[in-house]
């Protein structure tokens, strides 16, 4: 596991940027305040959703990452403008209970699935600089695995857990 979190510190730093990037932008764009709401959804739907965008950010392998860097600076752009509707207006424990109990998987899941995206521009960029990347293959399935996981924990978790402790079920 060390080995294969070392080979790919790379895109898992870079697909962790992106998502705080986007997180950036949005909380600086002011938004009007809202009422924190809990959708009325199940897990599977959460997990469906969730598992469309990383089925989409490992999509961005095939476009040397530039799908996956947009995706991710848009999702991270998105918890940015809800955090940025509710700071100085909903209690930070209340925000807090919304985001880390899924949040805690959603996310790396998210930038697991975002590392798999860009793992051809580190392929690329070795084979330009005549330095292969190994085991590109496996680290993609083993990524792809992980991102899936992660997304399957959060699902349940925000369907079930994240209402209650935001007090709207």
């Amino acid at each position: 596991m060390r080995d294969l979190l070392r080979r790919n510190s790379a895109v898992l730093v870079s697909a962790f940027l992106c998502y705080l990037i986007g997180a950036g932008i949005g909380l600086s764009i002011p938004m009007p305040a809202s009422p924190l709401e809990a959708p009325a959804l199940g897990p599977l739907d959460f997990a469906w959703n969730n598992l469309s965008v990383a089925v989409m950010l490992i999509a961005g392998f095939f476009t040397v990452g530039i799908e996956s860097v947009m995706l991710l600076i848009g999702n991270g752009l998105m918890l940015g403008m809800a955090l940025s509707a509710h700071l100085g207006v909903t209690p930070g424990i209340q925000i807090a209970a919304a985001l880390l109990p899924h949040g805690a998987f959603e996310i790396p899941g998210l930038i697991f699935a975002g590392a798999v995206g860009m793992k051809s521009a580190q392929w690329c960029v070795g084979a330009v600089l005549r330095r292969p990347v190994p085991y590109v293959v496996r680290d993609c399935l083993v990524g792809s695995a992980a991102a899936g996981v992660f997304i399957a924990i959060a699902a349940p978790i925000e369907a079930y857990v994240t209402p209650v402790l935001m007090g709207v079920r």
